[in-house]
């Protein structure tokens, strides 16, 4: 047997490693609901190795745990500042930004993305930041 190198049989092995039990995985992955000849997969000697890799993958794509991503982004930031030049400012507007955006404190603009200052016209950035009068 060869290896899997078919859109419907990596779909139903993403199925099975996302916790889907075999029937239900095939059918999501385009197999017909009675045909049955999904089963064949399970049998195949690649099949389990290739649902335990996507398995693997989900689990470490799919962590919850920003915390450490945002605390290097606000060390970085703070260095970044430390630099006192305009370069380091930009940089550190940008990590600082991107530390929002990943705890979602940053308002959504009219587009439904997280705002930042490039999504900012002239006109939006001076009435915000510029000088008060």
């Amino acid at each position: 047997m060869g290896t899997f190198n078919r859109e419907r049989c990596e779909a139903l092995a993403r199925g099975v490693a996302a916790g889907a039990d075999l029937k239900s995985a095939a059918i999501a992955a385009g197999y017909g609901a009675k045909a049955g000849t999904y089963y064949r997969h399970k049998k195949r000697k690649d099949f389990a190795p290739l649902v335990a890799r996507l398995k693997l993958e989900m689990e470490r794509g799919g962590s919850a745990d920003l915390g450490p991503v945002i605390t290097d982004l606000m060390e970085g930031a703070q260095r970044a500042m430390a630099l006192d030049t305009g370069v380091g400012m930009m940089a550190a507007a940008r990590m600082l930004a991107e530390a929002g955006r990943l705890k979602q404190k940053l308002p959504k603009t009219r587009r439904g993305r997280i705002s930042s200052v490039d999504d900012m016209t002239d006109q939006e950035w001076a009435e915000r930041y510029g000088p008060k009068s």
